[in-house]
């Protein structure tokens, strides 16, 4: 016999699906706000990340229309599959690696605390990408991407309003500093407020988590130059905008994603069979770039920008003892991979392992030496780099496993672009935009280690439900296409 909730809620689907899609708005659009302090962390990781709250909201939602609807539709992308398996190989590597899980400790926390941590974290970003993959083929392809293009701009908006604040206060303003101070209590620890002194972060964490957020959102911004028949100079305006954001950041990740996502963009975009209006718009927002790269050359900041850069390649800058601690941890991470090449030395488990693999050049560092002390309170070791982590965490089969899932996604955006180009050409700068955010994401991999991060776990639904879609779209004799989808 049905309860009164079971046939509220079957009379209300509707409902539900527009409150889960609302969920994802809300989510994508606090994607920003990745380092919330003010929050106790009582959802470990996640605490801090606002896309989070939205989406565990939407479980709740998500599980009711379960119990009611238990046909789900069907998900068969091969980049789903890979996916279990790096899931089941996460178990499997765990229970490799049990005796050695089992007896270590380090700043407060079992190696057992950690596996069970970490792995609740990963099973609730499956969640959510089955969630999102359910929200996105209810509403359909069009209303997914102009609810993910709404959210993204409305996060811009957001990060943009806020460092109309922050900008003044990097310029000595101090009645920016004082509006700062205030709002500050709103989501980051007092004490954090001016760790970066001189740099832009908006509401991220840092200036470069700020990179990594854009990493996501960029390509969308980038693509609303093309893909809306209006307001050009409005999208374009923004677009600039951001771009003055990135450049004061001074941000090794921030600069390198954004230089990479607008070339690639750039020239994906010149390969289209573009009409006069587009190729018009393509030429302005080059000249843009151009007027740009001249004022940052006789800007007062071309030194401070110019050292950044110059950082990549040069050992002894301001950076050296950020680079030194970066790399000190990578190298110790793959030292730790090559030692355990195929299964790693478990999931969650580097901070344990980590001191007895950092190089001896690298404890010059003080992140290294705080990193390495097993005192309860000190900061937790980080890879910077979650292809490092993957290797050293699940060895060679995780990696692989990690690199197929995006590797399979990307070709099968690049390979429905193509198409698209011949019988429906606006459909692909959409192609264009989930090729650069899908590449941009992976870059960002090379900054942060962290599974938490929401946009894998927002741009795999949306690849999946695109892919499909445009799939069953195409000509009945196109099997280019539907080997896509498989």
């Amino acid at each position: 016999m049905e309860t009164a909730v079971q046939i509220l809620a079957k009379n209300n689907i509707h409902f539900f699906n527009k409150a889960l899609s609302w969920c994802f708005f809300c989510a994508i659009a606090l994607m920003p706000f990745n380092g919330i302090h003010a929050i106790p962390k009582i959802f470990g990781e996640f605490s801090i990340e606002g896309a989070f709250y939205p989406i565990a909201f939407g479980m709740t939602l998500g599980g009711l229309i379960l119990l009611l609807n238990p046909r789900l539709p069907k998900l068969q992308h091969i980049s789903f599959k890979l996916f279990l398996l790096f899931l089941i190989w996460v178990f499997i590597s765990a229970i490799l690696n049990y005796s050695a899980i089992l007896n270590v400790y380090t700043k407060g926390k079992t190696g057992l605390e950690k596996l069970v941590l970490q792995s609740i974290l990963l099973a609730f970003a499956f969640l959510t990408t089955l969630l999102g993959y359910y929200v996105f083929t209810q509403v359909g392809k069009d209303r997914m991407l102009k609810i993910v293009k709404n959210a993204i701009l409305v996060s811009f908006i957001i990060a943009g309003a806020y460092s109309l604040i922050e900008i003044p206060y990097l310029f000595g303003a101090s009645r920016a500093e004082k509006i700062l101070v205030s709002t500050n209590s709103l989501f980051r620890d007092k004490a954090v407020l001016f760790l970066y002194p001189g740099r832009l972060r908006s509401v991220c964490a840092e200036a470069s988590l700020f990179g990594s957020y854009f990493s996501f959102a960029y390509p969308w911004l980038l693509g609303c130059l093309f893909y809306t028949k209006k307001n050009f100079p409005l999208y374009l305006s923004i677009v600039t905008y951001a771009l003055v954001m990135v450049y004061l950041t001074f941000s090794r990740t921030a600069y390198f994603i954004t230089a990479v996502e607008t070339l690639l963009f750039i020239v994906l975009m010149a390969k289209r069979n573009r009409n006069r209006k587009e190729k018009m718009r393509l030429f302005v927002f080059m000249l843009v770039l151009a007027c740009l790269g001249i004022v940052e050359h006789f800007s007062p900041l071309e030194e401070k920008a110019s050292e950044v850069v110059k950082s990549f390649l040069v050992k002894d800058t301001k950076h050296k003892l950020s680079n030194i601690g970066r790399f000190g941890s990578g190298v110790a991470g793959l030292k730790m991979g090559c030692d355990n090449p195929i299964a790693g030395v478990g999931l969650g488990q580097y901070v344990f392992h980590m001191p007895e693999y950092v190089p001896s050049w690298a404890w010059e560092s003080r992140q290294i030496r705080e990193w390495a002390n097993r005192s309860p309170g000190t900061a937790y070791a980080h890879t910077f780099n979650v292809y490092i982590r993957i290797f050293a965490e699940l060895g060679v089969v995780g990696l692989m496993l990690w690199l197929f899932i995006w590797g399979t996604a990307l070709i099968s955006v690049c390979k429905i672009a193509k198409e698209l180009r011949y019988y429906n050409p606006e459909e692909e700068i959409f192609g264009i935009v989930l090729i650069v955010s899908i590449l941009g994401v992976m870059l960002s991999g090379f900054n942060m280690d962290s599974f938490r991060f929401m946009r894998y776990w927002f741009l795999l639904p949306i690849v999946w439900v695109w892919v499909k879609m445009n799939t069953m779209q195409m000509p009945s004799n196109n099997n280019l296409a539907k080997e896509c989808s498989k």
